[in-house]
């Protein structure tokens, strides 16, 4: 047996009595009762799981993908869905627009409606095509009627854009004066 420390011999001779043992004893430090726990344990290395924790990690990695592609599917469903909504809305729109339209011609009519400047200028031309045709064709009875003895006021001198006679104009020959 080792050498007894000063304090275990004190206790140890002092055996007297009852009393002097319990007053020896108090004099000792008190030890706590270990903390309730696992303890220390063995380390376990992945290589010591085996097929187990493979299977575990590739589990684990495949959930996380899967969720990921899951939510990328997701949204794109969503963005569908609003990419449709909205081409249905302009649809709309424009069919409301041609049917307003179309609605607007039928009440008026097609003489009705505005006309572009375009059409009016081309109309402005055809009308001053027919004057100037009318008054060349007057002119040219004139001529007739002054050297054939063509009556003026015969059916061919009829304008065909009036439908009436054309005038007779006064000459006044300042040569009989």
């Amino acid at each position: 047996m080792p050498a007894p420390t000063p304090k275990r011999a004190q206790a140890s001779s002092s055996s007297a009595g009852a009393g002097a043992a319990a007053a020896a004893s108090s004099k000792l430090p008190k030890r706590r009762a270990p903390a309730p726990g696992r303890g220390k344990q063995k380390k376990v290395f992945p290589e010591e799981q085996g097929l187990s924790h493979l299977l575990s990690l590739t589990q684990s990695i495949a959930g996380v993908t899967s969720e990921k592609l899951e939510a990328k599917a997701q949204s794109n469903r969503e963005k569908k869905l609003q990419i449709e909504a909205k081409r249905i809305e302009d649809q709309q729109r424009k069919d409301d627009i041609e049917r307003r339209k179309r609605d607007n011609q039928s009440r008026v009519g097609a003489a009705g409606r505005v006309k572009s400047k375009a059409e009016i200028k081309a109309a402005l031309k055809t009308s001053l095509r027919e004057k100037s045709k009318s008054r060349k064709e007057a002119r040219k009875l004139k001529k007739k009627a002054a050297v054939g003895g063509v009556d003026p006021s015969s059916s061919a001198s009829v304008s065909a854009s009036t439908g009436k006679p054309a005038k007779k104009k006064k000459s006044v020959s300042f040569a009989a004066a």
